[in-house]
């Protein structure tokens, strides 16, 4: 069974590389600001299970 990773700002830099290189051993959670950066990040995953979340800093 995978281990489950969540990354913090992975809709987009170095949040999405981390993601995309953890994908290969991890299930993905990827949380972000930006719902649209979220979205193109998904894409990205097609292949690997990937779940977004939005969440608000303030």
């Amino acid at each position: 069974m995978k281990n489950i990773c969540v990354i913090t700002g992975g809709g987009s830099g170095m949040g999405l590389e981390t993601a995309r290189i953890m994908a290969s051993t991890h299930y993905i959670i990827i949380c972000g600001r930006t719902v649209q950066k979220l979205e193109s990040a998904v894409k990205v995953f097609r292949v690997a299970p990937c779940l977004p979340i939005r969440y608000n800093t303030r």
